[in-house]
């Protein structure tokens, strides 16, 4: 059974396991897979919570912020390190599963849009010749939703088809998914490619549905308990002058509300250092579920009624690693 999608190659249609375990042909003691543009590599959590009965080998991780590579080191264990994507290997034998997230300024709202005149850009192209060269039998590229459009869709079509033509060939599909439909309260619609290779023989591949709406979970559910300090009239410590003017803009607009009789009551979260590009022109607003979580934005999230800022590891929870405590090991401001 295939959801609806769209695939840039003619007839063909994307076909990955459902469970890479689950055929014979596929019967395994032992799963590889290697990351680029790693940051806290969550694919790798992500795995560690399937509970997979087989052993999971990471070959190579590779990122170049020096203090995402000490949480790495210490979270995960990955064979070989990298921090450059243009010098690691390009040949990687024998490889199941290849995942990368390269860099979405050149094309996210977030960014400058500068497309293909963004030299970022070109790294996307790291990735798909990593594929066309180590032809795992697996590949998932994410990124932001606004690629599908770039150039009215020729820019990602002429990667489709790149990929098509590697090897025995790749058929491709994609989707784009918000966070926030699958579970986690962010609100981060990104695209995933999802690329398998044509020698494989899988079927039965579907992107996730969303959930029904009982089972989305809260904002309240990822943070920690309730404490004595908490100040819903706490302002963030001057002279934070935009972080005060994004706080109270948002407070204000929950007043309007609450005399309107349409005030919601859940926990609200406001990205408190952004500047009129992130919270628009009218100022900030609560929002109640996280704003895609950016690097860039590394100034945090204000937590409304508890009159505080989000803490690493209820950040953390955003991002989906609800099971599981890191190690973090770096630096306090890296946090």
């Amino acid at each position: 059974k295939l959801v609806p999608g769209r695939c840039l190659c003619g007839d063909v249609v994307a076909k990955i396991p459902r469970s890479l375990y689950a055929r014979p042909r596929l019967a395994m003691q032992e799963l590889s897979i290697a990351t680029d543009f790693a940051g806290m590599d969550m694919p790798m959590f992500a795995l560690k919570g399937l509970g997979l009965p087989f052993a999971v080998t990471q070959e190579f991780c590779c990122e170049i912020n020096s203090q995402a590579m000490r949480f790495l080191r210490h979270n995960h264990r990955a064979r070989f390190h990298y921090t450059d994507v243009l010098r690691r290997p390009t040949v990687w034998p024998n490889l199941h599963i290849y995942i990368a997230g390269p860099p979405c300024q050149p094309w996210s709202p977030a960014g400058a849009r500068l497309g293909g005149g963004d030299a970022r850009s070109g790294l996307f192209f790291a990735s798909v010749e990593f594929i066309e060269r180590a032809l795992p039998c697996v590949a998932i590229l994410e990124n932001s939703s606004f690629l599908i459009t770039y150039l009215e869709g020729t820019w990602l079509k002429a990667v489709i088809t790149r990929l098509a033509r590697a090897g025995p060939g790749y058929v491709v599909r994609y989707a784009t998914m918000d966070t926030r439909a699958h579970g986690i309260p962010q609100r981060r619609r990104r695209m995933y490619l999802v690329c398998v290779r044509g020698d494989m023989g899988l079927t039965d591949f579907e992107f996730p549905q969303p959930l029904p709406a009982d089972g989305l979970m809260q904002v309240c559910e990822l943070l920690g308990p309730p404490h004595d300090t908490d100040n819903p009239a706490r302002l963030p410590h001057a002279p934070w002058h935009t972080a005060c003017t994004n706080v109270r803009s948002a407070r204000a607009k929950i007043a309007v509300a609450a005399e309107a009789g349409s005030a919601r009551q859940d926990e609200w979260i406001v990205a408190h250092q952004q500047g009129q590009k992130f919270n628009g022109p009218r100022g900030a607003r609560p929002r109640f579920e996280w704003p895609c979580l950016l690097h860039a934005n590394r100034m945090g999230y204000w937590i409304g009624r508890r009159g505080r800022e989000a803490t690493p590891e209820e950040t953390t929870r955003a991002q989906g690693l609800l099971a599981e405590s890191p190690m973090w090991n770096v630096a306090e401001p890296a946090l």
